[in-house]
This record gives C-alpha cells, structure tokens and sequence, in this order.
C-alpha cells in the first residue's frame, strides 16, 4: 500500500486531505449503466442471482451515501415479498419441494 493522502481501499476511496470517503466513480458509472441496461421501467420479472448483484453493488454504495440506505430497505422489502410468494407457491404445486422441507427440518 502507498502512502499517500489518497487511496483507495477496500473498494472506497479515501482522501484524508479534503476528509471524503467516496466509492469510485467507474464503480457507480458501472452500477448506473447496469441498472439502465437491465433494470428498464418494462421488466417484469428477476432471477435471484440478479437481484443479489443488484443489491450488492447498492448496499457497497450506500456505505458512502447514507441517502441511499433508505431507498435500499424497499428493494429488500420486495425481494423478501417475491421469495416469500415464490415458496408458497412451490408449497402448493411442487411434491419434491413439499418432501424437502419435511425432510431437512
């Protein structure tokens, strides 16, 4: 590691001369142009693994940008809803699914 007044570590750049922390630009220039690509106002539907990158890359933001905790609770409000309603539904039409949960709890 240099030393230096600024670095960038653990994917957050820090500059002790003028006090900021800041996720780098490339990485929300990235996350902006993920969500303009993928996450467009006509998408119905999300795979978990999708999601979960989503809100990875959110949540790491969101450690340099408090306004976007509160914007983030929401996303995870509507995942939880989604798998929960996915399981009633694998519960109700799905006989092997029905037989793993007896089985592993």
């Amino acid at each position: 590691m240099v030393v230096s007044y600024f670095n960038r570590v653990l994917g957050v750049e820090i500059n002790t001369r003028s006090l900021m922390v800041r996720t780098p630009r490339d990485y929300v220039d990235e996350t902006v142009s993920i969500l303009r690509r993928h996450w467009h106002p006509n998408r119905r539907s999300y795979t978990i693994i999708e999601i979960e990158r989503l809100t990875g890359r959110l949540g790491h933001i969101s450690a340099t940008a408090p306004w976007l905790k509160f914007m983030l609770s929401q996303v995870y409000t509507s995942v939880a809803a989604g798998l929960k309603y996915i399981e009633g539904r694998l519960i109700c039409h799905n006989k092997d699914f029905r037989w793993l949960l007896h089985h592993y709890r």
